[in-house]
């Protein structure tokens, strides 16, 4: 969260264990030394090799949605789950629909038609087998950072990690991953 220090109250700050003195002292010091750094983080982030995405849930950070598309998600999150399936909802956002229709499969997955069941389970498919669909991790990936952690784990850890190893073997098998 980035907001002006004036919404840190002291009391904040004692319970955060802040050192305001610390940081405005490293502030100053790296605004003193700007020519030292600047050209540094312009090579560092000033390449554009971003690489758009077509899924709708990652391109919500590419633009805001409209107040009238945000008055119809607001019925929507009061809607009752069927009048979510059988009503139209004309958004004016092409990613809208696509949201809507996974918000249903997550939170309502009996209000989806056969065809929507194996839509959805071909998106969950894509979505942990392929970084293409918008997998900040893969299964693959993620049983592989399970094993690494493993390695060094106390035996409480190691019982949570069986677990999530237990879970991402039933999602695999579920959905042929």
């Amino acid at each position: 969260m980035i907001a002006p220090l004036g919404v840190l109250r002291s009391e904040d700050q004692q319970r955060l264990k802040l050192d305001m003195a610390g940081y405005q002292a490293r502030a100053a010091q790296l605004s003193e030394s700007l020519e030292v750094w600047q050209d540094k983080l312009q090579v560092l982030y000033g390449k554009d090799d971003f690489v758009a995405s077509e899924d709708p849930e990652q391109q919500l950070y590419d633009g805001f949605i409209g107040d009238r598309d945000r008055r119809l998600c607001e019925q929507v999150r009061q809607a009752e789950p069927e009048q979510l399936a059988r009503d139209a909802w004309p958004f004016d956002d092409a990613r809208l629909p696509d949201l809507l229709f996974r918000y249903r499969a997550r939170n309502f997955p009996e209000t989806l038609s056969a065809d929507e069941q194996h839509r959805w389970q071909d998106f969950c498919r894509q979505r942990l087998s392929s970084p293409e669909w918008g997998a900040p991790t893969t299964l693959q990936d993620f049983t592989s950072a399970l094993n690494e952690c493993s390695l060094s784990a106390s035996p409480e850890q190691l019982e949570v990690l069986r677990q999530w190893q237990d879970h991402a073997l039933q999602l695999s098998k579920r959905l042929g991953v």
